[in-house]
């Protein structure tokens, strides 16, 4: 099943508010060099620039990746 431009990918978003869970804050810093970005703060059903803010698609939430692990592990560690 492909995804649907006007659908948020639920997987994603819940991914990103369980690191909310956990402690962890958005980043608004988009590393283009990564296609996963748990925890980054702006995510739309497409990519997109609105006002200069550049939106991930949200299936780029899915998911925890070594950075996540190392920011949970410094807050509960």
């Amino acid at each position: 099943m492909g995804r649907s431009s006007d659908a948020f990918d639920y997987q994603g978003i819940l991914t990103h508010e369980f690191g909310h869970l956990t402690g962890l804050a958005d980043n608004f810093v988009l590393d283009f060099t990564k296609e996963v970005q748990t925890m980054y703060g702006y995510a739309s059903p497409t990519s997109k620039v609105v006002n200069g803010v550049y939106y991930i698609e949200s299936y780029q939430l899915r998911s925890i990746e070594a950075d996540d692990i190392a920011g949970k592990n410094a807050l509960w560690n």
